[in-house]
This record gives C-alpha cells, sequence and structure tokens, in this order.
C-alpha cells in the first residue's frame, strides 16, 4: 500500500452500504470505482474488497498502461504535481464518505495493526459486518488468520478485574502451548476469548510493553501454517 493510500484509510473500516451509494458496483469478491485524473487523461481504479482492504490502480486512459511518477516522491513537475493531487484528493473524499473510524483506537492495538501492516503487509480485515468490534489479520501466503482484534467486555474475560461491563481492546494470537499456562496472568493475558485455548491467548495490547507485544506478534505469524509448496 502507498503512503497516500495508507494514510487516508489509516485506521478506517468500510461502510458497505455507503460504497454503493457512492457510486462503487460489485465486482466479484468486492467493489470497484473508476474515476478520471487530470482531465480524462488518466484514469484512477480503486478496489475495496469484501474484507475492507483497498488497493488504487492509475492508469493512461488512452492505452491502459498504468502510471505510478505520482507515487515516487522524487517526481517533480506540474503535471506529476497535478495527478499526485487529484489522486489524494479523490482517496480523501472516499475515506470520509464511505469509510468509518475503526473500533480499535487504543495505542497498543493502533500499533500492533501498524506492525502487521508495514512487516507482513497484513490489513485489518472486517468479515462480519453484524460485528464490527471484531477483525482479523492473515498471511498472505495461506490465508490463515494469526491475529484477531476485538472489543469485549471486561466480564467476558476470565479472571479479568474491573467493571464486568467495561469494555477492553485484545488481541487474540497464536502462542506456543507451553507458554500459555505461566503467561495467563489475568490482567493482560488471558485465555484466548472464543478461540482455542490450548494455542491461542486474548492479549490486552495497552497493558504490556511494546516490544513484548511485537515479539508475539511474530510468533504468532510463525506458528501459523504458511501456505504448502
Amino acid at each position: 500500500m502507498d503512503g497516500i493510500l495508507r494514510g487516508a484509510f489509516r485506521l478506517k473500516r468500510a461502510a458497505f452500504s455507503k460504497l454503493t451509494e457512492y457510486g462503487f458496483t460489485r465486482d466479484g469478491g468486492g467493489y470497484v470505482l473508476t474515476l478520471p485524473l487530470v482531465g480524462g487523461q488518466l484514469g484512477l481504479t480503486v478496489r475495496v474488497t469484501d474484507g475492507g482492504e483497498v488497493s488504487t490502480r492509475v492508469f493512461d486512459a488512452d492505452t491502459g498502461d498504468e502510471y505510478t511518477l505520482h507515487l515516487v516522491e522524487e517526481s517533480a513537475g506540474s503535471f506529476v504535481g497535478a495527478v499526485r493531487g487529484e489522486y489524494a484528493a479523490a482517496l480523501a473524499d472516499i475515506a470520509d464518505r464511505c469509510f468509518v473510524p475503526s473500533v480499535f483506537s487504543g495505542a497498543g492495538t493502533a500499533l500492533a495493526a501498524e506492525y502487521m501492516r508495514g512487516k507482513y503487509g497484513s490489513e485489518l480485515e472486517f468479515l462480519w459486518e453484524d460485528t464490527p468490534d471484531c477483525a482479523i489479520c492473515r498471511r498472505s501466503d495461506s490465508k490463515k488468520w494469526y491475529a484477531v482484534f476485538m472489543v469485549v467486555k471486561r466480564g467476558k474475560l476470565k479472571g479479568c478485574a474491573g467493571d464486568p461491563e467495561a469494555e477492553v481492546e485484545i488481541i487474540n494470537l497464536r502462542l506456543p502451548p507451553e507458554e500459555l499456562p505461566e503467561l495467563v496472568d489475568g490482567e493482560n493475558f488471558f485465555p484466548a476469548y472464543h478461540m482455542n485455548k490450548k494455542n491461542w491467548v486474548s492479549v490486552r495490547a495497552d497493558g504490556v510493553p511494546e516490544r513484548l507485544l511485537l515479539r508475539m506478534i511474530d510468533v504468532s505469524y510463525a506458528l501459523t501454517p504458511a501456505k504448502r509448496r
């Protein structure tokens, strides 16, 4: 994902009904929209998958060849500047009118989402429209989940102290089964909520040191089956 695209949709999720109202049409496993840029000399195609992932393609309107100079920071000139500006404005408008803020606003979950995006190319996928407070990240090769983001009430987490109706952000991660018994402490680590408790743990992302959280993400990714060759 390029920097302009990443900035426009950071910590946002698609409101799918708004996509069709905006002009997107169904296309396979998602939605697609094509817009003109710089007086119709170029075209911009924006795709949003059913999992909420956004991708773009800018192309020459006459030849169909892909245009990428607007993504090269060193590129200068009035035409490139116009393309870059219209591209950013188009994405900002879509993000403002067709996306809503992600439910995950905590520093820990935001850090985790950014880390997974930067290191593994993973985007938060909101798979269930009736549960907007749940998202997953998966390996790109096998499509297997290695992280599940949730907002749950404290009372749902075994041993969690405090107001049982108060909500807390957690991330479910895979860990070696032998590490789980000593790790679970009822404060920042809990038996996995809605997951296999032998292989997963629920982590209160805002409650653990950043280095530990990122290491656990790497472990979870490594333990998730890759695509067989």
